[in-house]
């Protein structure tokens, strides 16, 4: 058989390849590699077998492989498959492995994918499908999953026979902004644009922001940003050109696309002051003094500047938009751009204050008043006095505290009042009592009055009335009413009546019946002892009636007589 060639691969295999004997074969070789013997194209150790037919002859041949696929019991990520075919090279308790995992991700702009695991070598009749994905219950058409969501990774295997389809779940979570404020919280307005922040932190994504306002839709239409887009990369930080505080809100996207407005997260909020600066003039510009202010919560300051001669100072004078605009010392002013403030100076007079404007504590325990001069403008502050007056609440009617300021001002007294409610004191109820009790009896139902009332004032909080039920009758002793006594004649009877012990209500009522006499033999029918025991009757009176007795006694003997025969 040396250099003959053999035939028997399967038709159709894709791997068939003549077989070609390149050394002798006999029955001391079982057990080496077929590759000893053959020159194969093609076609692994494994496929190969050698063996003796019927008549001894040594043959060659190439295996097929039928492979059963089955899951792991209990497990959705991975299954088994084995060569169910008599005299497989692998072994017939060789099972192949196939696994898919995926771990959990932060969104990183970067594609995530599953690893499959498998044997290293393929098989034929085994078929492994490619990685796919799914999102969210739909197919997922890009080559690995990188935006933020669910996903489930799978793979098909098929053998011979049917197919199992492996599986696992991942996600990749959104990614919380890191933002590091390189300036601001206590800028100073410059005169043009100002720079409140710039980005850090998140790789890969973009964050949307706004000045004062929440709504992402508006993006585009911020006060204070001209020609920004709605996404802006890191690095690029917001100027804004106004003083004043600004709320800044910043929207992560972190899909690293532009997301629809309904896809952004809660936004991160940072408060930030631009201060602005005040130029207070004398005299002459040259003569000017400057400061820096939250423009929020400015007031008009006093004059630090010495009036020119004859003159004193009355009042500022704003040059900004409200130029003209007159400002007493103490007044508030709010503004958004530096402001130069020119005193003006009049001359001297007797101050002639008005009523004086009040300032209260949040607490009430203190309180100024101020008096400016109308004529020019000067203020005088005056602390006030304090003084509370309670009028406790009770459980009937409110209270209230009164506070009043008093302030001595040029000889005169002045006041002013705050007051503050106390609510009506809530009822304390106590334990229900019962009134107006009315006890039930046989025939009426019974009833009473739960009462509540307030343990402090006796105020009656809640009435409301109990019906009980009726008593059941008590039965007393049966008595005999309308008694017949029985004669030979006719019966006799009774009624056997109860009645309640109580209320005497009639409950039961039975008739019972007396029998007939019946004429005793063994009497005599002697009519003198008694009433005649054949008819009921006397006949111890007139001959007439003793007569018919003794009529009667010969029928009751011969009654008697007959009854007994």
């Amino acid at each position: 058989m040396h250099g003959a060639d053999i035939g028997v691969n399967p038709e159709n295999d894709p791997y068939s390849s003549p077989i070609v004997f390149t050394s002798g074969y006999n029955d001391h070789n079982d057990g080496v590699p077929p590759s000893k013997f053959f020159s194969v194209d093609n076609i692994s150790d494994d496929r190969i077998f050698v063996g003796k037919n019927d008549d001894g002859e040594a043959y060659a041949g190439v295996h097929s492989h039928h492979f059963i696929v089955e899951p792991a019991y209990g497990r959705d990520d991975t299954a088994y498959a084995y060569c169910d075919a008599e005299g497989c090279p692998i072994g017939d308790s060789a099972t192949l492995t196939f696994s898919i995992a995926a771990e959990d991700a932060v969104y990183d702009g970067k594609g995530h994918q599953a690893v499959l695991t498998k044997p290293e070598w393929k098989f034929e009749g085994l078929n492994v499908s490619s990685v796919k994905y799914k999102k969210d219950g739909e197919d997922f058409t890009e080559l690995y999953p990188s935006k933020t969501g669910e996903y489930t990774a799978f793979a098909v295997i098929t053998g011979a026979e049917g197919s199992v389809t492996i599986e696992t779940s991942f996600t990749i979570e959104k990614k919380q902004a890191s933002v590091d404020v390189v300036a601001g919280k206590d800028l100073v307005y410059d005169g043009g644009q100002s720079t409140i922040a710039t980005f850090e932190g998140v790789e890969g994504g973009y964050i949307r922001y706004a000045v004062d306002s929440k709504a992402p839709e508006s993006f585009t239409e911020y006060l204070y940003l001209t020609e920004l887009p709605p996404y802006q990369p890191f690095g690029k930080a917001i100027e804004v050109g106004r003083a004043g505080w600004h709320t800044v809100y910043y929207f992560v996207a972190n899909d690293g696309d532009h997301l629809p407005l309904g896809s952004i997260e809660e936004p991160i909020e940072l408060k930030v002051l631009i201060k602005a600066t005040v130029t207070m003039f004398g005299k002459t510009d040259d003569e000017s003094i400057a400061i820096t202010v939250d423009p929020s919560s400015f007031t008009a300051p006093e004059c630090p500047f010495e009036a020119p001669e004859g003159k004193v100072f009355g009042y500022w004078k704003v040059n900004y938009k409200d130029i003209g605009r007159q400002l007493n010392v103490g007044d508030p002013y709010s503004f958004t751009v530096d402001i130069k403030l020119y005193p003006v100076w009049v001359d001297p007079h007797e101050h002639a204050y008005g009523t004086p404007e009040w300032t209260w504590a949040e607490d009430f325990s203190s309180a100024t008043a101020k008096f400016s001069c109308t004529g020019c403008g000067d203020v005088q502050i005056a602390d006030a006095a304090i003084t509370a007056e309670t009028t406790d609440a009770t459980h009937s009617a409110a209270g209230k505290t009164v506070w009043t300021a008093t302030a001595q001002f040029v000889g005169e007294t002045f006041s002013d009042t705050k007051e503050i409610d106390i609510p009506q004191l809530a009822h304390t109820p106590g334990e229900a009592v019962r009134e107006n009790e009315v006890n039930a009896d046989c025939r009426n139902e019974g009833s009473y009055d739960e009462v509540v009332y307030c343990t402090v004032c006796k105020y009656e909080i809640s009435r409301k009335t109990i019906h009980t039920p009726k008593l059941a009758h008590v039965e007393g002793e049966t008595v005999i009413e309308n008694r017949i006594e029985a004669t030979y004649e006719q019966e006799g009877g009774y009624d056997e009546v109860v009645y309640c012990a109580n209320c005497g209500d009639e409950l039961s009522r039975l008739h019972v019946t007396i029998d007939k006499l019946t004429p005793d033999p063994t009497d005599s029918p002697d009519t003198e002892k008694g009433p005649c025991k054949y008819c009921g009757k006397d006949h111890s009176g007139s001959f007439i009636q003793r007569l018919i007795g003794f009529i009667h006694a010969i029928f009751y003997f011969f009654a008697h007589l007959f009854g007994r025969m």
